[in-house]
């Protein structure tokens, strides 16, 4: 007996990808605003969670609204759906990356270590070991807004999860 296959989400991946994209795009006006409000520019914690904010906002928002789209969407197949989109970023990145400086090795190395680990482990140098602040702010997030998002559907009395899921049976008909 076998569980439950996975099932790649495509426009998860999708809306994933244009968080990722909002995300990176909505930082600057964040740290512009904290820039203005403080005089001088966010640095150390008050960077990281300025940035990680804007993160968990736009990655909660996305997985929230696809899960009240789809109240089928379990975590499972939405966090896997999420890791593979930011595996497959990475690598394509790092492909980049290599194709530049062939001989950097550690720094494709490091570049494809956070997203194969959820952003939780972070490399800054290899020489010394140098790691940095984890960036698993994406999976934070996407955690949060499907949490969100069922206990709306749950909240108005509707089915989340696998009850969600619409059932399609053949019609039986006569024999002649």
């Amino acid at each position: 007996m076998t569980g439950p296959r996975f099932r790649f989400d495509a426009d998860a991946a999708l809306w994933f990808a244009v968080a990722l994209l909002v995300s990176a795009f909505a930082t600057l006006p964040v740290l512009a605003i904290g820039l203005g409000i403080l005089g001088h520019a966010l640095d150390g914690h008050a960077y990281i969670g300025a940035t990680g904010a804007t993160i968990v906002l736009a990655f909660a928002v996305a997985t929230g609204l696809l899960v009240r789209a789809r109240p089928w969407r379990n975590y499972r197949d939405t966090l896997l759906t999420l890791y593979i989109v930011q595996a497959g970023a990475a690598v394509l990145l790092a492909v980049g990356q290599f194709l530049r400086a062939p001989a950097r090795i550690d720094i494709v190395a490091g570049q494809l270590l956070a997203p194969l680990t959820f952003g939780i482990v972070q490399i800054d140098s290899f020489s010394p070991l140098a790691l940095a602040f984890p960036d698993a702010w994406p999976l934070v997030g996407t955690v949060l807004g499907a949490a969100v998002g069922r206990w709306l559907l749950t909240a108005r009395g509707r089915p989340v999860g696998e009850p969600a899921r619409s059932r399609v049976e053949p019609m039986r008909l006569p024999r002649p």
